[in-house]
Formats: structure tokens, sequence, C-alpha cells
């Protein structure tokens, strides 16, 4: 749950570095999943704390993790996009002329020869 402070409602985010540590009141969360669907957290719905940090680093050793309930978002579907453009038409009527000159190119050898 998110704190309340003063008419505020925000998590507190936390950055660890070593000798830097920062802290900011993150007041809209949005995160994106692996199936591309963006997740936005306001209000209630943002964690007490958001924590990351930064070590000294070693080669094939670096982690991140973000744990969160996206269960508990509503979800996001992207609009529909338009399949047939006016590209997709140009691209039709272009091969179909190819397709009848090159035919009709076929028919004037088969008469001539």
């Amino acid at each position: 749950m998110a704190v309340h402070r003063e008419n505020e409602t925000f998590t507190t985010w936390t950055h660890h570095e070593p000798g830097n540590p920062i802290t900011r009141r993150i007041h809209r969360m949005e995160v994106q999943d692996r199936h591309g669907r963006v997740h936005i957290l306001t209000g209630d719905r943002l964690p007490d704390l958001v924590t990351t940090s930064v070590g000294p680093g070693m080669k094939g050793c670096h982690l991140a993790q973000i744990l969160l309930s996206p269960n508990a978002a509503p979800e996001w579907t992207p609009d529909k996009p338009n399949t047939w453009g006016l590209s997709h038409f140009f691209c039709f009527g272009g091969g179909l002329i190819v397709l009848v000159l090159v035919r009709f190119i076929h028919g004037l050898f088969i008469e001539c020869f």
C-alpha cells in the first residue's frame, strides 16, 4: 500500500549506489510486462517501497528484480492497428499490373515464335 502524507499518495523509491544513495517520491509508475502490456500504478495501488541498488560489477553476475503484482493492475490492450492501409492497396495494385504485363508479354512471345 502506498504512503499517504499531507494530501499526497506516493511510494518511496530509494537507489543505493556506493557513496551516493538517492531517495525520491514516485506518484505514478508505469510497468511494461513481457507481453507488451503497460500497467499504470497510481494511488493505493502503488507499493510501499521500491529499492534499486548498484554494486561492484562482475562479468555475467548482473541482476535486476522488480516484484509487483500485475494481476492487481488494470489490463491494457493496444488499439488494433489498421491492417489494410493505403500502402497495401498500392502494393496489391502494382503486383496485379506486373502480373498482367508478364502474361501479355508471354502471349506475344508465343504468337511470334
